[in-house]
């Protein structure tokens, strides 16, 4: 019996201890992990909306835009899928989580230019509604793989 009581004493110190050990919170490790999230930055993007030939009540959709790596390790980016606006996003022609491969090594603070096109349907629009659509894209989902060690 009091060999239960001692071991059960030591485990509710130990507990305690670990629950107030001020090496390792939680806010600490939730606060790391999201800087180690924030590895990319956007710039230099730009968009254009453009008559599309081979299809009538079809526009098209360009973008390019400068992907830098923040992050102090090499990395290599898979794919970039574009986030758009809601008010376009009803109108593409294409699937809204279409991604845009890249299959690109991207060393730690170099940067690339990537561009892409999705068609949009104009149908049912006039340069009004066309006028609501902008910004037009809103930000990016950026697929990536990293060597951990």
């Amino acid at each position: 019996m009091r060999k239960g009581l001692l071991i059960l004493l030591m485990f509710v110190i130990g507990f305690i201890y670990g629950c107030n050990n001020p090496k390792v919170s939680q806010t600490q490790l939730a606060e790391d992990s999201q800087k180690k999230s924030m590895s990319f930055s956007v710039s230099n993007l730009k968009t254009s909306v453009g008559k599309y030939e081979r299809k009538k009540n079809t526009e098209i959709l360009s973008f390019s835009l400068q992907l830098k790596n923040l992050d102090s390790q090499d990395t290599t980016i898979q794919s970039i899928t574009p986030l758009y606006k809601q008010e376009l996003k009803e109108n593409l022609a294409e699937d809204p989580k279409k991604s845009f491969p890249v299959n690109q090594l991207l060393r730690s603070g170099d940067s690339i230019t990537i561009k892409g096109e999705v068609l949009l349907n104009t149908a049912n629009t006039n340069s009004k509604s066309n006028s609501s659509w902008k910004p037009y894209i809103i930000g990016f989902k950026v697929l990536n793989e990293k060597f951990v060690r």
